[in-house]
């Protein structure tokens, strides 16, 4: 069995939970009950992709300077956001400096740090990554950084995808979750009483984001594997005050 689901079976699981009967195709249906459900699956991805920092939709995403550039990096084509303090530049081994306010860029712009400093800063502006320094760009700096995707779904062919629009596209999210998130914004939307599936969804919600990726167990014990510094492990002389 599969991890994933299609969105055919999703859209159709959620259907049978509001009291619909599941259909071969929902996107072939004219039924505007699946019409709806269609769309709304949409809604619901994109939605549940800015909850939580799914392991599954990370990006890394990696640029060489050229000292012909402007210093203006446009974003992978699926960028929805940059993950906090994951910018390096390895050619230095150093991190990022920033994110920049819009006064630090100023500031820097029209002062000689601008031309002297080892270290890259850079800013998010018009959907692209500026860097300090730039006049001129650092010749064969390398800049990494990761981000999250905006795509959550793929056809049969590999393609991902930011909207599902077919029956057959794959969905990354767990089952359950998507389902009952699926469910509940259609009852929003039909104007029924959402108390219970918005009781489910939160339950759904909370079973699986710590499921997202793997975490250690923690010991509730005083035992330790490493002999830390302690009173354990100091000679009972040589303390207090001096006679």
């Amino acid at each position: 069995m599969s991890r994933w689901e299609t969105a055919g079976n999703i859209i159709n699981d959620a259907a049978v939970e509001v009291g619909l009967t599941a259909v071969n195709d929902p996107f072939a249906s004219t039924d505007p009950a699946f019409v709806q459900l269609c769309r709304l699956l949409t809604t619901a991805g994109r939605e549940l992709i800015g909850v939580h920092q799914w392991q599954k939709f990370r990006g890394f995403h990696s640029i060489t300077t050229s000292s012909l550039d402007t210093g203006q990096y446009p974003m992978p084509d699926d960028f929805l956001y940059m993950l906090d303090q994951t910018g390096w530049t390895p050619t230095n081994r150093l991190p990022m400096g920033g994110p920049l306010s819009i006064q630090d860029w100023a500031f820097i712009t029209g002062s000689a740090w601008n031309q002297y400093t080892i270290y890259v800063s850079f800013m998010e502006n018009e959907g692209e990554l500026w860097i300090q320094p730039n006049d001129p760009v650092p010749d064969a700096i390398d800049i990494t950084f990761w981000y999250m995707k905006n795509t959550w779904a793929e056809d049969t062919g590999g393609t991902a995808l930011s909207r599902v629009t077919a029956s057959t596209d794959t969905v990354y999210f767990p089952p359950v979750l998507i389902v009952k998130l699926l469910k509940l914004r259609f009852l929003e939307a039909k104007g029924f009483d959402t108390t219970s599936p918005l009781g489910q969804y939160n339950t759904a919600l909370a079973t699986w984001l710590p499921k997202d990726k793997s975490a250690p167990v923690l010991s509730m014990s005083n035992r330790r594997l490493f002999p830390y510094l302690d009173w354990r492990n100091i000679p009972e002389t040589n303390f207090g005050p001096p006679p």
